[in-house]
């Protein structure tokens, strides 16, 4: 896992979470949405996280090209998940060189499967409605889901 390995927890059904009912999900360790979000809320700062930081060496092992990191507000006024539902052709291949994900991901649009989208993608993310910085994403590893959090 790379940030400190994973701590299992039990799904109890498919409400808010979008988890399927029984579904194991490991979360790694150092990553708990819940925990960071009300932090954040409370504090009224938007969430970094201090083991993948806003630099190029995150991301390159030499930086090619400067870029700039920005959030999502930064981008347009009214950031949102998906409008008008999810497609293949919303996935765009940029500089960065992560063709293998963004094949998952257009993958995973094309499917048309709303349940396994809200695994993946759970509904409680939002750019609206109390937005820490953080949101969190469900990748299947090594045979369990695993909660992963991104600022």
């Amino acid at each position: 896992m790379g940030r400190g390995g994973a701590e299992g927890r039990y799904a109890t059904g498919m409400g808010k979470s979008g988890v399927a009912k029984g579904g194991k999900v490991a979360r790694v360790a150092s990553q708990n949405y819940e925990e960071i979000k009300a932090k954040c809320l409370a504090s009224k700062t938007l969430w970094e996280d201090p083991s993948f930081p806003a630099t190029g060496s995150s991301i390159y092992y030499s930086t090619p090209t400067s870029f700039e990191w920005k959030r999502p507000k930064e981008l347009c006024s009214e950031p949102r998940m998906f409008v008008g539902g999810a497609s293949r052709f919303d996935v765009k291949q940029g500089d960065l060189g992560n063709c293998w994900f963004l094949a998952a991901v257009a993958s995973l649009c094309a499917s048309k499967n709303d349940k396994l989208m809200t695994q993946v993608i759970p509904p409680d993310n939002s750019f609206v409605n109390d937005y820490c910085g953080a949101l969190h994403f469900r990748l299947w590893q090594y045979g369990k889901w695993v909660d992963v959090v991104v600022d």
